[in-house]
């Protein structure tokens, strides 16, 4: 199973077999090709995604920005996106790492410099 695994190059993920004996005795080189069987057709059927390193952030900005960043954020592909209002709006979210200095970049060009993405350590 193990094999089958590492043969597919999907990462993180977790296969169980559980075999009710029923009466038929497989042997040793029956089990593996059974097990090897049922793991590899288990996987793929799975619906796959690519693995997304992001990094959590938080800016502070006054309301007239809010719409404006929310939009570039969204563009962005920023997920978990967390608000609080109080004397400025508080947002946190999670953002790809790849888009990260871009990101950046968009937020302070459209806040003139007022607002920009801090890493949450």
């Amino acid at each position: 199973m193990l094999e089958v695994v590492r043969g597919s190059r999907i990462v993180n993920v977790m296969v169980m077999v559980v075999r009710y004996f029923g009466g038929t005795k497989l042997g040793t080189g029956g089990l593996v090709r059974a097990y090897a069987e049922c793991t590899r057709s288990t996987l793929e059927a799975l619906p796959l995604q690519p693995m997304i390193v992001t990094v959590r952030f938080t800016t502070l900005l006054p309301y007239e920005l809010h719409e404006a960043v929310v939009r570039k954020l969204g563009a962005h592909g920023v997920r978990n996106l967390q608000e609080r209002y109080e004397e400025e709006v508080l947002i946190s979210g999670e953002l790809p790492e790849r888009e990260w200095d871009e990101c950046e970049q968009d937020i302070r060009k459209l806040s003139r410099g007022r607002c920009g993405l801090s890493p949450d350590a």
